[in-house]
């Protein structure tokens, strides 16, 4: 069984696309847009956060 692998490992690499591109038409580009957005309000309010905090101690 060494030769055995499971079709779906390595498919996207076999297929020549980037992991962005599969992941993009797996679930569409509304969704990867409103996760994208989601993750940066994220990254946005962890900074602000980070800057009021440390506007307080000085």
């Amino acid at each position: 069984m060494r030769g055995y692998q499971d079709p779906r490992v390595g498919a996207v690499a076999r297929a020549g696309k980037s992991v962005g591109a599969a992941l993009l038409a797996s679930s569409g580009a509304r969704r990867v847009g409103l996760a994208a957005g989601a993750g940066g309000g994220l990254v946005f309010g962890g900074v602000a956060l980070l800057h009021r905090a440390r506007a307080r101690r000085g």
